[in-house]
């Protein structure tokens, strides 16, 4: 089932990041950035679900409830849930904690097949996911793609040490960032590997396969972003 998503969400990277994984999952995805864009839109359109943002620029995302119900309307921050909230989702978000509210597909992979070639060729790189992604800031590409090389350098050992000690928060804050990045970059392959992962993180035997796959794709990619 396919939802109408409003996303509202201020910081680019993370609007970017929740865009692409519940497009992904093939959800409809509107994102914004102010409480006065997503009122708009919600009298002018129908949403199944809004993700809001608590603090943004405008004003506070627990506003919306007058415009879309308790039901239709999940708030986010890196803050903990208030006592008793079940609207709540605290930031890094993955599939496992939207998995509650969305009528998600068994497979983690987009059912298009997304990011990867007919003969099963994984396209490293593509630009038109970035051009999506960045809008007018295409000429900032090569040096953001030089950016998430030295970010996955950085990080895939930190994250391995967090897969080895068996510390799935840390993990899932270190896969969230370089999701994010992945988006912007156009890395599609390795974008598509990392959700995988994050739905994954509660199974001790399956997050371990999955990591190899995505550090080893992640390895491929780097000499790639630095072309």
């Amino acid at each position: 089932m396919s939802l109408q998503i409003l996303i509202v969400e201020d910081d680019v990277v993370n609007r970017c990041f929740l865009t692409e994984l519940l497009g992904g999952q093939g959800h409809q995805c509107h994102p914004i950035g102010s409480v006065n864009e997503a009122r708009r839109l919600l009298a002018e359109g129908r949403f199944d679900l809004c993700l809001a943002d608590v603090q943004l620029p405008d004003g506070r995302g627990d506003s919306l409830r007058d415009c879309v119900g308790p039901q239709r309307l999940l708030l986010m921050s890196g803050d903990p849930p208030p006592v008793g909230a079940t609207d709540w989702l605290q930031k890094p978000i993955d599939l496992a904690q939207l998995a509650r509210w969305l009528p998600l597909p068994g497979s983690l992979v987009s059912g298009n097949g997304r990011g990867v070639k007919p003969d099963g060729q994984a396209i490293l790189l593509d630009d038109a996911a970035a051009a999506r992604a960045l809008g007018a800031g295409l000429p900032s590409l090569p040096g953001l793609r030089r950016l998430l090389a030295s970010e996955l350098e950085r990080e895939l050992p930190r994250l391995a040490e967090a897969l080895t000690a068996g510390q799935t928060a840390p993990l899932a804050a270190g896969l969230h960032r370089l999701q994010a990045a992945c988006a912007l970059c156009g890395a599609s392959d390795l974008q598509r590997r990392g959700g995988e992962l994050l739905g994954a993180l509660q199974n001790p035997d399956l997050r371990h396969v999955l990591w190899c796959r995505y550090a080893e794709a992640a390895q491929q990619l780097v000499p790639a972003l630095r072309a």
